[in-house]
Formats: C-alpha cells, structure tokens, sequence
C-alpha cells in the first residue's frame, strides 16, 4: 500500500493490516526523507501502521476517527495511543490521496509482538455514519 492507492475499482474501502491479517510487523519503517512536518518523528520506533483508504470510493466523508486497541487476557481491549492523520487532521500539506482520502493511526510505540489488536474506524458520510471493526496480529 502506499500514499497513492486508488480503490476505486475495489468499489469499498481497503483496511490495513487486513482483517485476520496475522504476522503484521511490530513496527513501521521511518520515511526517507523525513517528513516535512515533523523532522523528528521517527526518532523514536513506532507502531505499523493501521489505515482505512477511501480513494475513488467515497468523496463525502467527515469527522473521520481510528482508533487502535490491545487484546488483553481478560477479553477487555487496552487503547493504544499514537496519532491519528485524517483529511482533517492531515500528515502534512501536500494534499496526496493518503491524507485527504484515508485515515491513518501511527502508535507511539512499536506494537507489542504476537498479539491480537483491534482497529475501529469510524466517520459521517452524507447517507449516515459508518464503522469497520477489524482484528489483526503482530509477528
């Protein structure tokens, strides 16, 4: 996936990692070269990334939110905290389809290994709201 994906001729959205995805890796890749917003971001290692991309499939869509959750022995989820890029919130200003036609949760840290994780998307489109809760595992 990248910062250019069309899904257009999906007709839906795509979810990254997929849902049941096992084997996701921990941590995401820093860019080179760094980005324009902020030098230092990938100072410290942080999370694979999750996102929902919308491109060529829907163009209406507000207030889009995602969030990422830990499993826990207990059935309960954990939030996890990082930072969230929408067309609302976009990584930087350049205005390519991967900030203004996804969403993008980074967390803070790398994610934990061998472990069951919870994304929830959630956004208002002219016809109503829509969600996607979808469960990953890291490596």
């Amino acid at each position: 996936w990248g910062g250019d994906l069309d899904v257009g001729a999906r007709g839906f959205p795509v979810l990254i990692p997929g849902p049941g995805q096992e084997s996701v890796p921990a941590t995401c890749e820093s860019e080179i070269p760094p980005p324009d917003r902020d030098a230092g971001f990938y100072a410290q290692p942080r999370g694979y990334p999750v996102a929902v991309v919308w491109k060529g499939v829907w163009t209406d869509i507000k207030s889009a939110r995602l969030e990422l959750f830990a499993a826990n022995a207990a059935g309960g989820l954990d939030p996890i905290a990082g930072e969230v890029f929408t067309p609302e919130n976009p990584y930087s200003g350049k205005g390519r389809p991967i900030e203004t036609a996804s969403a993008t949760f980074v967390s803070a840290k790398p994610l934990d290994r061998r472990r069951a994780f919870v994304a929830r998307f959630r956004a208002d489109r002219a016809t109503g709201p829509v969600e996607f809760t979808w469960t990953f595992t890291t490596r």
